[in-house]
């Protein structure tokens, strides 16, 4: 009994692999993630204060909608805490 070549081998071309390029919403997302986890570091601004701004800066560049953004603030647990 032979085995069945795997797929990709003999005469069948393998396509190249292409590089997945970063969006610019997911740059924009690790730029403020970088930047709040520096602040919240320097702990000269309160955590509160760097929370929301970094929460009205998603909004702001678009990739929240306000609606889910402001939606937490609508659950007792999260006005808790």
């Amino acid at each position: 009994m032979q085995a069945e070549p795997a797929a990709g081998s003999g005469d069948e071309p393998v396509p190249p692999r292409t590089r997945k390029q970063m969006t610019p919403d997911i740059a924009i997302c690790l730029i403020m993630l970088a930047v709040a986890v520096l602040v919240f570091a320097w702990d000269r601004v309160p955590a509160d204060v760097v929370a929301l701004g970094v929460m009205l800066a998603v909004v702001a560049t678009g990739l929240l909608p306000p609606g889910k953004a402001f939606a937490g603030f609508s659950s007792d647990t999260v006005m808790m805490i």
